[in-house]
């Protein structure tokens, strides 16, 4: 196990910093996310106690839920005398990836070769629109050449915006009858490769709180086998459903990240009467040991505010990395809604390395 710092300042205090997994840090602005579930948990103290905290029901008032308008043409990869060569226009789209399941399309246009793509779910109570705004990775992707995908969830109850069913009691939409979220993810990840010149083997699925959770949901799914080059859970909220399906047969590169400031999805997790959420340095231990047959993971010491601890477990047969912001809070980190500065690190740019060229 190898830990590795990175530091702002000169002195880095110990703090630890952790992923979250409500809302997206898009929801961060808005939603719970990272300002959804962040708004409704406003004023809670920054330390941690896990076996008490009980999850705040949210009621953000600043995230409009996305209307189902019809969604515009996607650019079409035109045929081209060298098969090898692809063609798709840029622009912003929103399409429909399967029945009455909608994703918004950040493209950089293609004229050549396929391009990489990042598929960024949005958090608890978010939306598409809100994780663009709060994550800014659409701006950085562009620079890259590489296609952002940011699928909707489906309405959470009494609530505005949307989630997903990432397996926890809490921060989490229910499955009803002919819900699949996997299947809806797993889609989008077809409409790119299929419709957007997206080459297949340069697809990496990240997610935002309750996103993070469902990210790592899709990546321990029998049907995902294949389909993705990493998975970025972000400040995710996971729990024990979340993971039950994590084997051997599920390896893929493993990029997390997590505040140990986070008042909404703790680092150490909670366990209360209304739900829980495992600890971050928990599941990912659990599932980098499942997935990619890592070594004991351990953080000692942790990382100062504004610091970046990476924690690297031994023996993985695919990379896995836990990246902890000391005193992160529950929004997407290094972006625009975060009280923490991290820079020079900078999670966009780490996740668009697991695209690769």
């Amino acid at each position: 196990m190898s830990i590795r710092f990175s530091c702002v300042v000169a002195t880095c205090l110990v703090a630890v910093v952790a992923v979250g997994a409500c809302s997206d840090g898009d929801d961060g602005a808005d939603g719970p996310g990272s300002g959804d579930e962040l708004a409704a948990t406003a004023g809670t103290s920054t330390t941690m106690t896990p076996t008490t905290m009980t999850p705040t029901t949210m009621t953000p008032t600043t995230l409009p839920a996305t209307t189902a308008t019809e969604p515009t043409v996607p650019p079409a990869a035109a045929a081209d005398a060298d098969a090898d060569v692809v063609r798709c226009d840029a622009g912003a789209t929103r399409v429909e990836v399967a029945a009455g399941r909608f994703a918004e399309i950040d493209h950089p246009g293609a004229d050549g070769d396929p391009i990489g793509a990042v598929v960024l779910l949005h958090g608890y109570t978010g939306s598409p629109e809100a994780i663009r705004t709060t994550s800014e990775l659409s701006d950085a992707a562009a620079a890259a050449g590489v296609v952002v995908a940011y699928p909707e969830g489906r309405p959470v109850p009494d609530q505005v915006g949307y989630g997903w069913d990432a397996g926890t009691d809490v921060y989490s939409v229910p499955t009803g009858e002919g819900d699949d979220d996997v299947a809806a993810v797993l889609a989008t990840v077809d409409h790119l490769v299929a419709d957007h010149c997206v080459d297949p083997g340069r697809v990496v699925l990240a997610g935002e709180s309750n996103g993070g959770g469902m990210a790592v949901r899709v990546a321990c799914d029998d049907r995902s086998h294949g389909r993705l080059r990493a998975v970025v859970p972000v400040i995710a909220a996971v729990g024990e459903a979340t993971i039950a399906g994590c084997d051997a047969d599920d390896g893929v590169e493993l990029l997390a990240a997590a505040g140990t400031g986070d008042v909404v999805v703790p680092f150490d997790g909670f366990d209360v009467a209304e739900g829980s959420v495992l600890g971050q340095l928990d599941w990912f231990g659990r599932v980098a040991t499942a997935s990619n047959g890592c070594g004991p993971t351990s953080l000692d010491p942790l990382p100062g505010v504004g610091a970046v601890a990476t924690v690297e477990p031994e023996g993985c047969q695919h990379p896995s990395r836990l990246a902890v912001v000391g005193g992160g809070d529950h929004r997407w980190p290094g972006g625009p809604a975060s009280d923490v500065d991290v820079a020079p690190w900078s999670l966009n740019d780490l996740v668009l390395d697991l695209v690769g060229s």
